[in-house]
């Protein structure tokens, strides 16, 4: 859940639309709509190109806080 809204936050936060993002991953515009709807989840290999994107770290569009400092 908390991916998905991320997702969708990030992505109206700068903008953009479910097309626009899709585009620039490289999938159908179906298959990134069912990212935002948690119908399924991108593959690992989509995640740095997302995060990319939408000018995130993959922690900030998954929602893990660095919990511990070097």
């Amino acid at each position: 859940m908390i991916f998905s809204s991320n997702l969708i936050r990030l992505r109206k936060l700068r903008n953009l639309s479910q097309q626009d993002i899709s585009s620039l991953v490289g999938v159908k515009q179906s298959t990134y709509s069912d990212w935002e709807s948690e119908k399924t989840h991108p593959s690992t290999r989509f995640i740095p190109k997302i995060s990319e994107i939408l000018q995130v770290t993959p922690n900030d569009l998954f929602g893990i806080d660095a919990m511990y400092s070097a």
